[in-house]
């Protein structure tokens, strides 16, 4: 099994869309309109985690429109594939395959966006 099926078989298997193309898998909470997904990119033997980011504007007037605390849900939504990633690198780099953890870097992006909606 390759590592980007080993990847999207565990993605499923703890209830996350995963969808492998080419060299990478996107990996989503499971609702179709969230903009926040973990990307899973292989080059070579090393794999790169980080979160992308779509229209996350637009996600946030969504959610303040329906009266949701969109900070709580943006932050239970990042926390979900935050918690997922360290699942996938625990098993990758038990198999010996290098693991490029940007995840951090995508995560204050996202906390930035938050604090300017509140502006």
């Amino acid at each position: 099994m390759d590592v980007l099926e080993v990847i999207t078989n565990i993605a499923k298997s703890k209830g996350f869309s995963a969808e492998a193309k080419d060299n990478r898998v996107e990996i989503g909470v499971g609702e179709e309109n969230v903009p926040i997904k973990l990307v899973a990119i292989l080059k070579d033997q090393e794999l790169e985690l980080k979160i992308a980011v779509g229209d996350l504007e637009d996600y946030i007037e969504d959610l303040k429109d329906s009266g949701e605390d969109y900070k709580n849900t943006i932050m239970e939504h990042l926390d979900d594939l935050k918690n997922i990633a360290r699942y996938i690198i625990s098993e990758i780099t038990s198999r010996g395959i290098k693991v490029v953890d940007r995840i951090r870097e995508s995560e204050l992006d996202i906390i930035d966006a938050l604090e300017e909606s509140e502006e």
